[in-house]
């Protein structure tokens, strides 16, 4: 038992008969080796704690930049291009690199190529692909080899050859313009790259050699005032149309046409000279006369003619009013005369009388006399002026007849007369309205007492118009109308419609009549004749130019036919013949109460306006519509010149007889109505003063 083993514990007492038991032998345990002696614990340093701690951090932002870096591929046009990306880390190879959400700037080269920085952004995709080309360096192309010549490319020019320019890679057209050849053009691949190419071309001539003689040798060769050299001789010639003239002293100029086509030569030209004719100078007293050289014409003096030389001439002036003069003459070649002839005039007798007798003559600008003068005149064309205070100045030509006395009379117009034949004798109103005009005179108003219908306010009167005035030859109508008051409605009257645009213009007042000549003034551009205010008339300008209503003296002048009185418009006995006018006649018996017997013109209500001519040129004057005059009424009149009724009233007067009218009394030309509101019957017509 080893020394260490405590004998088992007894669990009784021991008899000593008790067999002893075998014990279990247990080999002792070798003795332990003592342990190693212990190394002291070393502590890192700081520097190896910070690199430690370095790379790790190192490691961990690589690992977090590829966690949240994108797949960025670039592809650039050239594919050898050299790239370099800029704005943050961006490791990468061949095109494809891994970058983070952001803006970058790319830098690329190659040869061959222009340099180019392009910015691009990087999105949140993983993976993402841009693309970028690099533009092609210019190429060089030198041109050499040809005569100078101005190069035009794309329409501009680049300068003269021999050159160098710098073209974008890619086709052009090249153009050459060189003095003396034809252009040439071609076009050219440029490759680019910056590389220099190098074009040679070759021009053609533009001219070809002419072979150019003369006889006699010797002569000076012009081309369009060009000295070219002397004949004979070769000379280039552009191609196209030569005019050659060949000139040698004491010898008469030649004119050759010669065609060129370039590169080919004309058949040689050889001219035979002739000796040079002389010139000869005329002149005459008067100019202007006829010339004949030979009997042939030759313009009139004063003249340079080239003649025949050494040759007898007969020349001869001639001119109207004076005996012909003539010469011989000879002109040495290449020599110079000169003549001047003097014409004697050939005269008549010229009786002119004027009218008024102190009237003044002036013949060619010069006073011969007053009134009436005799004058032996050349036979030539004279001006004659007649003038007179007062009276408007005429001139006239005339010319005296050799042998036979003749007479010219000449009537002066005062200047007023003068003015009114100047008057043109119809004008137009912006809407085509046409005015007649009619000439001034003195006539007698109003009825006789005897004359059957008559009324009242009818007295005679002499009445005188100084003043020519221009009348409308139609009534205005609803269409006419219509333009100043668009909303302007005539109505009708019982089943008639009386607004058709043909038909006049009724149920105006006269107010708007008036108002309706200012409107068509101002279209016209012309100083108003009526005074308004706030929609009122309040006056008139009687020397105003413009538009207005006539007067009640000049329509009842111009109702009547010239040099005639009658009772009725046409005439002096009822009824009336037919298309006298639109009066209430057969075919309005259902609608009038009173019509005429035995008449019809058939409108049952008004006609359109210039449906029945009257006097003058004018229409419907008499019927279809009555007419507001500019007066106001006044039932006794006076006589008067130039009257336009008084200053102020009431009512106006009214003229003429209208579709619903037909009793004696109306039918009358002396018939005198008034009134201050609109009828269905009435309208009017517009005048004009000069």
């Amino acid at each position: 038992m080893p020394r260490d083993a405590e004998p088992p514990a007894q669990s009784g007492p021991q008899s000593d008969s008790q067999a002893i038991a075998p014990a279990q032998y247990t080999a002792p345990r070798p003795a332990a080796a003592p342990p190693p002696p212990r190394r002291p614990l070393r502590v890192p340093g700081p520097a190896l704690l910070a690199a430690a701690g370095a790379g790790v951090l190192a490691l961990a932002l690589l690992g977090w930049f590829f966690a949240t870096a994108r797949s960025v591929t670039l592809q650039v046009e050239p594919p050898e291009a050299e790239l370099s990306v800029a704005g943050g880390f961006a490791p990468g190879f061949g095109g494809r690199y891994r970058l983070r959400p952001g803006r970058y700037a790319v830098q690329m080269r190659a040869e061959g190529y222009a340099a180019r920085e392009e910015s691009f952004e990087v999105g949140e995709a993983p993976r993402q692909q841009f693309r970028f080309a690099l533009a092609k360096l210019p190429g060089r192309l030198r041109i050499a080899g040809a005569p100078s010549a101005e190069l035009w490319i794309a329409g501009e020019s680049r300068g003269e050859t021999p050159l160098e320019v710098e073209l974008p890679a890619g086709r052009h057209r090249l153009r050459l313009n060189a003095p003396r050849h034809l252009p040439w053009e071609q076009e050219i691949e440029v490759e680019g790259f910056g590389r220099l190419q190098e074009l040679r071309p070759e021009l053609e001539p533009a001219w070809a050699n002419a072979a150019l003689a003369s006889e006699p040798p010797g002569a000076k060769v012009f081309a369009a005032d060009e000295l070219l050299g002397e004949t004979p001789g070769t000379f280039e010639l552009l191609q196209g149309r030569h005019q050659l003239r060949f000139e040698l002293a004491g010898y008469a100029p030649q004119l050759r046409s010669v065609i060129v086509q370039a590169g080919v030569d004309p058949p040689p030209l050889s001219v035979k000279l002739s000796p040079a004719g002389g010139t000869l100078s005329l002149r005459s007293t008067p100019s202007g006369a006829i010339i004949q050289v030979n009997g042939a014409f030759r313009g009139r003096t004063p003249a340079e003619l080239g003649v025949p030389p050494n040759r007898n001439l007969r020349v001869v002036l001639s001119k109207e009013g004076f005996g012909q003069a003539q010469r011989s003459v000879r002109v040495a070649s290449g020599g110079r005369s000169a003549l001047h002839l003097d014409l004697v005039a050939k005269t008549g007798e010229v009786w002119i009388r004027a009218l008024p007798a102190d009237s003044e003559l002036r013949v060619d600008g010069k006073l011969v006399g007053r009134g009436e003068v005799q004058l032996t005149l050349a036979a030539t064309p004279h001006q004659l002026e007649v003038s007179r205070p007062g009276y408007a100045t005429r001139t006239q030509r005339f010319t005296p007849r050799p042998g036979l006395p003749s007479v010219v009379e000449v009537r002066l117009k005062t200047s007023e007369q003068a003015a009114l034949d100047a008057l043109p004798r119809e004008i137009a109103t912006p809407l085509g309205q046409k005015l007649r005009l009619i000439m001034p005179g003195a006539l007698q108003m109003g009825s006789s007492r005897r004359e059957p219908g008559r009324l009242a306010n009818e007295p005679l009167r002499q009445v005188t118009l100084s003043r020519p005035f221009y009348l409308a030859r139609r009534e205005v109508s609803n269409a006419e109308f219509r333009r100043f008051a668009p909303q302007h409605n005539s109505g009708q009257h019982g089943a008639l419609q009386l607004s058709s645009d043909e038909l006049p213009a009724v149920r105006v007042s006269w107010v708007q009549a008036a108002l309706f000549c200012n409107w068509l003034s101002a279209q016209h551009g012309l100083a108003p004749f009526y005074v308004a205010r706030g929609g009122a008339v309040v006056g008139s300008t009687p020397g105003a130019k413009g538009y207005r209503l006539p007067s009640e003296a000049e329509w009842a002048w111009a109702a009547r036919k010239p040099g005639a009185s009658p009772r009725y418009p046409w005439g002096d006995a009822l009824p009336p013949p037919a298309r006298a006018g639109n009066y209430a006649d057969q075919s309005a018996a259902a609608a009038l109460r009173v019509v005429l017997p035995n008449y019809n013109d058939g409108f049952a209500g008004p006609a359109p306006v210039g449906s029945f001519a009257g006097p003058r040129g004018l229409f419907d004057l008499a019927g279809n519509a009555a007419e507001w005059m500019h007066d106001f009424y006044e039932p006794n009149p006076g006589d008067a010149r130039d009257p336009l009724g008084p200053a102020q009233g009431t009512h106006h007067v009214i003229r003429g007889a209208s579709w619903m009218q037909g009793a004696r009394t109306e039918l009358r030309l002396a018939y005198r109505d008034y009134g201050s509101e609109a009828r269905a019957d009435l309208g009017f017509r517009i005048a004009r003063s000069p």
